[in-house]
């Protein structure tokens, strides 16, 4: 079995061989992380719906759980899946590391990023969520050596141009690319729910709080929506509910207003909702909800350019 960890991009098919699971450290944490709730096999095997002995096999290092069965396990230990699988990986190319380069920083600059955050903070560094660095980075440190941060980063950012760049394609191409999968959330434990294969919507509910719906057929299309990442590659259709799509129709609509006679005052009235678009691209991920006005203003766009 083959997944990537949140603190890596996502890997192509043919990068897949990058990220393979020590499975011996992965069941010691699954064991070590039961004993610490004080769960027996028994108990644990019980609520994840397998049998004893498969996660007896998974302890030892001799089962081999799928991503699903994972997730389960991280929900029920309430154990982040990034936190929960970060020492089963062994990285086989340091294209993946997040520290790749550190050691190419100057002593003044290494203790400066250390006193930002701990290397083990950096390391957690996921391409298309900035979360995971943005909760751990000491602003307090950042504010009394602005000065000093921001001529590395310019510095690191003239030697490696493209490194730059990806990293803000990471965050943001799923606002404008209609195929985009919304999956920045994978494997990150938001109060006690584990991510998988999509995070379309957030589907966490904030403790104490108990998730109950009075319409459980809205729910469950809402449940498929936010987890489950088939309704982003139904052909076409899928097209109905991406960001990316909505963008495209948005610009040829903005287009069209501009080559009427009104010109440039036609699409006035939309400068801010444009304004605020480009403001998202600078954001630290990929969500829809950031991005719900373009849904619901595109009726009005196209009124306008079939009858402006």
């Amino acid at each position: 079995v083959i997944i990537s960890l949140s603190s890596a991009a996502a890997p192509r098919e043919t990068d897949m061989k990058s990220y393979r699971i020590d499975y011996r450290s992965l069941g010691h944490r699954i064991q070590t992380e039961r004993l610490r709730k004080h769960l027996t096999q028994e108990q644990l095997s019980e609520a994840l719906d397998i049998s004893q002995s498969h996660l007896a096999n998974i302890e030892r290092g001799r089962g081999h759980p799928g991503m699903e069965l994972l997730v389960s396990i991280a929900n029920e230990l309430e154990v982040p899946c990034d936190e929960f699988l970060w020492d089963s990986y062994g990285f086989e190319t340091s294209r993946s590391d997040p520290m790749r380069g550190y050691e190419e920083l100057g002593e003044e600059e290494q203790e400066l990023m250390c006193t930002l955050m701990a290397p083990e903070d950096w390391a957690r560094y996921n391409p298309k969520l900035s979360d995971q660095v943005k909760y751990r980075f000491n602003n307090g440190v950042y504010r009394q050596n602005r000065n000093a941060f921001l001529s590395m980063w310019l510095r690191q950012g003239r030697m490696h141009p493209m490194t730059y760049l990806n990293a803000w394609l990471m965050t943001s191409y799923g606002f404008w690319y209609p195929d985009a999968v919304i999956d920045c959330y994978r494997g990150n434990v938001v109060y006690t729910f584990t991510y998988g294969e999509s995070s379309y919507f957030g589907y966490e509910t904030e403790l104490p709080g108990v998730r109950r719906s009075l319409i459980p057929a809205v729910d469950a299309v809402f449940y498929q929506l936010s987890l489950k990442a088939w309704p982003q590659k139904v052909p076409v259709l899928h097209l109905l509910i991406s960001p990316g799509a909505m963008f495209l129709l948005w610009l040829l609509c903005m287009l069209g207003v501009l080559s009427r006679e009104a010109g440039l005052s036609g699409i006035m009235p939309y400068l801010p909702l444009m304004l605020t678009w480009l403001t998202i691209l600078l954001g630290p991920c990929t969500l829809p909800r950031y991005v719900v006005y373009l849904w619901f203003g595109l009726p009005l766009a196209v009124h306008d350019l079939l009858h402006g």
